[in-house]
């Protein structure tokens, strides 16, 4: 640990030094008005910082301080001349470093051997919205932005205890992002904590950006398509599941935040379904998983009666296929997984795009090129909808339109080998490896297949409030 010397010139010519080359730092020097013999110098980045809480705060104090103070110390400065809620002493070169590139502000002073850190940060922030992805008719609408400390305040309001609990810690050797733990202490289990510890303090990288940073290098099983961590942008959300005794890491610069243990019921959960009816709630659900089954079976299953298992098929049915299969040059594989790959095209188009254009562009692009393409019988009609319909039940749950994607086309060429045996082996597989899945020790498919019925009350269906008790990682309170 490196110390800052007594000299003024010299600090202010270290700390130059460190920021060579970076002229986003700002260098005041200034004295008092009645007294020229004591020197000051402010550091601080700019754009970091509020500039009129320093003027008020530090330049004014200091500068027409009492005439009656003869000397001026460190205690004096910190206790009743700086108006500032967070002021603090240092001698460290590093943490003062830091702590400018912070936002704080550095005030070095002639023959003092230590340096005043206080605090005025004043950097824009993006105004609280509602999150794109987990939009919701009813209930809250606020989301959380990039800034931590305005993440952490939307928590407390949540959750107003001294059981919550939030632990910084620092990520990344050359970004130093501010990440923080957060908990409700009685909720959570200990060994769960020190563990979430452990794996973040052997991160060994040199930035981290987002969270999803964090869940490929702390993750269970890094090389599994499926999360076993979770993430949300609503504090509701949050506070919910803080309540069920898990963890959340949030990371500064990014509204998503990380919670521990997942499971895998929870990709099928919505905000919206504790703030409706329960009936309701439980039929939209039980959609979404049904939808799930659609999209990654739908084509491997059409793909394996049209060319493997014909006989099961109703002969009007496969005629009429057949007959909208005349003049199409492609086998039947070739042709699903082209048409699969341009309406992903299409929707990856559509959502890079800008608002007024991407929207035309998927939906028209869809309809001509559909309709061009039957047509010229290139594909046939019976495909058209069996891709739509695939594709479109894929995006009502977008956490795993990723993974519905992957999972699709293993289906398909699972099908295209063995018709419905292949994609009878593939479902098989699937489950095998999601129950072999952990997350931070708990079972991945947890609940999903208990035979209780406390563990049931917030899975398949949304129990009514008051059947759903104060389980772990089960449904919400």
């Amino acid at each position: 640990m490196s110390s800052i010397s007594i000299y003024l010139e010299e600090n202010i010519d270290l700390i130059n030094s460190i920021f060579n080359k970076d002229d986003t730092l700002i260098l005041r020097k200034f004295q008092t008005q009645n007294n020229s013999k004591r020197s000051f110098a402010l550091f601080f980045i700019n754009g970091m910082v509020d500039t009129k809480m320093i003027d008020t705060s530090i330049l004014m104090p200091i500068m027409y301080i009492n005439d009656e103070i003869d000397d001026i110390d460190m205690n004096l400065l910190q206790n009743q001349i700086i108006i500032s809620s967070q002021v603090e002493r240092s001698q460290d070169i590093d943490h003062i470093v830091s702590s400018i590139i912070s936002g704080d502000v550095a005030l070095f002073i002639d023959d003092m051997p230590e340096c005043l850190i206080i605090d005025c940060k004043g950097f824009n922030t993006r105004t609280i919205e509602e999150p794109e992805i987990e939009k919701s008719i009813k209930g809250p609408r606020e989301g959380f932005n990039e800034s931590l400390v305005t993440n952490l305040t939307l928590l407390r309001r949540k959750i107003k205890t001294t059981d919550l609990k939030f632990q910084y810690k620092k990520i990344g050797t050359t970004s130093q992002t501010m990440a923080c733990i957060s908990y409700i202490d009685g909720l959570a289990e200990p060994k769960l904590i020190d563990e979430i510890n452990k794996r973040i303090d052997g991160i060994k990288i040199d930035g981290v950006l987002d969270v999803k940073y964090l869940q490929e290098l702390i993750d269970d099983t890094p090389y599994s398509i499926f999360e076993t961590s979770g993430s949300t942008e609503k504090p509701d959300v949050l506070a919910s599941k803080l309540l069920e005794g898990r963890i959340a890491i949030f990371l500064d610069g990014t509204p998503s935040v990380m919670t521990v243990p997942f499971l895998f019921i929870e990709n099928f959960q919505a905000p919206q379904d504790y703030y409706t009816n329960y009936y309701y709630a439980s039929i939209i659900r039980i959609l979404r998983i049904f939808a799930s089954i659609i999209t990654t079976g739908f084509p491997a299953i059409y793909l394996s009666l049209v060319v493997y298992h014909r006989e099961v098929l109703p002969s009007t049915l496969l005629l009429s296929i057949f007959a909208s299969r005349q003049g199409v040059p492609f086998p039947t594989v070739v042709e699903l997984i082209a048409l699969l790959l341009i309406f992903e095209i299409l929707i990856e188009a559509g959502s890079r795009m800008p608002n007024y254009i991407g929207q035309a562009l998927s939906i028209v692009g869809a309809l001509v090129l559909g309709s061009s393409a039957v047509e010229a019988k290139i594909v046939s009609s019976a495909m058209i909808i069996v891709v739509g319909v695939s594709s479109i039940t894929g995006l009502i749950i977008p956490n795993l339109a990723g993974i519905f994607i992957i999972l699709r086309t293993l289906f398909i060429l699972f099908s295209a080998a063995y018709g419905l045996y292949g994609y009878t082996l593939g479902m098989a597989a699937l489950f095998i490896h999601l129950f072999s899945l952990e997350s931070f020790g708990i079972p991945y498919m947890a609940t999903m297949t208990s035979m209780y019925r406390k563990d049931l009350k917030d899975t398949l269906i949304r129990a009514p409030k008051w059947f759903i008790q104060k389980e772990k990682y089960g449904g919400r309170r």
